[in-house]
């Protein structure tokens, strides 16, 4: 068995140039690895991208539109409710301004972006193509809480008999209380609409298989129901 010993070198030319052999093959291989990773990083850049326009365009963004839209709407049966519970109507009456009310059950979500901050995806990103993502799902828990503050208030609204004369003092105080707090959650998801839309709008187009058209909205509220501008929120609704 032939056995073939390293070259020794034989004066600084040759160990230089061993040397630089050595150096020279680390520099490729570091290269290579680090194109092999900024590829990996590009894939799940694209990944965590997609992921998140479809969250927000598909989802919270046609969520967050319809919230806008319904608002003069909502307000304005709040309204015919607390009006009717203070000049004494009667109890069917009442009850049935309160049964025309109508809140759809929504959830905002940022499973795409929690995941992607969990994976450091985002310390990867372009931060101006992240800047929209971050201002939108900053908001999301806030716009969730007030989702689902929205369905106990509303809950509680309903919880009104349908039987029985004249409403008691304490049955209207709870309805009218009921109606505030409706107001308020209407209020906050109003405003997050306001300032988010834009962002949205910055990401791409919505789409609105998912969430829904306003068909079902305009069944309730007829035309009171009307589509944003173009250049929402620049030109608010008269009643703002």
């Amino acid at each position: 068995m032939d056995i073939h010993l390293p070259k020794i070198p034989h004066n600084w030319r040759e160990l230089g140039r061993e040397i630089g052999i050595i150096v020279l093959g680390v520099l490729i291989a570091l290269f290579f690895e680090e194109l092999v990773q900024a590829w990996d990083w590009s894939q799940k850049i694209r990944a965590a991208d997609q992921a998140m326009r479809t969250e927000i365009l598909s989802d919270d963004g046609p969520e967050l539109y319809n919230a806008a839209v319904l608002h003069p709407c909502v307000v304005g049966q709040l309204n015919a409710i607390r009006a009717a519970v203070e000049s004494g109507k009667p109890r069917a009456q009442v009850r049935g301004l309160i049964d025309r009310l109508w809140i759809p059950f929504v959830t905002y979500d940022s499973t795409a972006y929690t995941t992607t901050e969990a994976s450091q995806v985002s310390l990867h990103f372009n931060p101006e193509k992240l800047g929209p993502y971050t201002q939108i799902y900053a908001s999301m828990p806030i716009a969730a809480q007030a989702a689902a503050s929205t369905a106990r208030d509303k809950a509680d609204l309903r919880s009104l008999s349908r039987t029985g004369g004249a409403l008691s003092e304490e049955e209207a105080n709870h309805v009218l209380s009921a109606v505030e707090q409706l107001r308020n959650d209407d209020n906050t998801m109003w405003g997050g609409a306001r300032y988010l839309l834009p962002f949205v709008r910055a990401i791409g187009p919505m789409d609105f298989r998912l969430v829904g058209s306003l068909k079902e909205a305009r069944a309730h509220y007829g035309t009171c129901v009307k589509d944003l501008s173009a250049d929402f929120p620049a030109h608010l609704p008269p009643f703002e």
